[in-house]
């Protein structure tokens, strides 16, 4: 006889109860139910913060965009840090760069001195040791890129000899004159082998440029280079004289004679066309006069 209410009646069987979140397997098939409820949870997080239409993501600008907002300084500091960080990238940002023009390098060098003129103090002669002083990191800085933007413009960089010769011709018409003749020494050095190279230069260019065919002092003479010289020359201390000479005796031989071929004297120069244009890169500041014999001839 079974006695229910008994005192003594069997304690009851407790069976542990599963914890919300642990991991067991059910029937032995491998399914970790814990881990189930954890990637459901997460999921449905996601969905919740994908469909809320009032929370709004930030990203990056992209790389066009970044540029386009970019001014010039902080475009070509990023382009020179760049290549400073990655000197292999040099030779191709070179490569694909768009060919700099004559109007392209007259414009930079207009904005040049224009830093030279506006930071030349009031108070002094504006060609004194002192106003150089202020300034002459303006100005070897012209001299530098007036060098590099020359060398651009002569063979074998550039065949056409014209273009170096418009942009020789536009420089000392509009820009060179009106640089300040400054008293400093180290000036005077820059500025006299301006004159001197572009000299030489020019004879090289303009005996090529009349070599090449007869057709071309008519050119000479439609476009007026003799009255552009004389101007040059005007502006210029008459620093150019040999050009001019050089030009009105071309031009008097084809009136008197009706030829244009110049003579042995002047043609003996193209022979030897490239002699002394290698030290136009003299122009750069890091080329001191301080310790040049050139200095001699100031």
């Amino acid at each position: 006889m079974v006695m229910h209410n008994s005192k003594y009646a069997a304690p009851r069987r407790v069976v542990n109860k599963r914890k919300i979140g642990s991991d067991y397997t059910e029937g032995g098939n491998g399914v970790n139910v814990g881990g189930f409820d954890s990637m459901k949870n997460k999921y449905h997080r996601i969905m919740k913060r994908q469909k809320n239409p009032n929370e709004i993501f930030g990203q990056k600008l992209p790389l066009n965009r970044i540029i386009e907002t970019l001014d010039q300084e902080k475009l070509q500091n990023l382009i020179i840090n760049l290549v400073t960080e990655n000197p292999e990238l040099a030779s191709k940002v070179i490569d694909v760069s768009p060919k700099i023009t004559p109007t392209d390098a007259l414009n930079e060098l207009r904005r040049k001195l224009e830093l030279i003129l506006i930071n030349i103090p009031y108070k002094v002669e504006s060609t004194s040791d002192y106003s150089f002083l202020r300034v002459k990191s303006f100005v070897n800085d012209f001299f530098e890129s007036l060098s590099d933007y020359s060398l651009n413009f002569i063979a074998p960089i550039e065949t056409d000899s014209t273009v170096s010769i418009t942009f020789l011709k536009n420089f000392l018409v509009d820009i060179f004159h009106k640089l300040p003749k400054f008293q400093a020494v180290e000036f005077k050095y820059f500025y006299n082998l301006t004159i001197e190279k572009f000299n030489l230069i020019f004879l090289n260019n303009i005996t090529q440029f009349l070599e090449e065919k007869k057709q071309n002092l008519l050119l000479v003479i439609n476009e007026n280079w003799l009255d552009d010289f004389r101007k040059i020359n005007m502006l210029n201390g008459n620093n150019f004289s040999k050009i001019e000479v050089l030009l009105e005796e071309e031009i008097n031989k084809y009136y008197t004679s009706g030829s244009v071929i110049l003579n042995s004297e002047k043609a003996d120069v193209t022979d030897n066309k490239l002699a002394g244009l290698d030290s136009l890169l003299n122009f750069a500041y890091q080329n001191s006069p301080l310790s040049s014999t050139t200095l001699n001839n100031v």
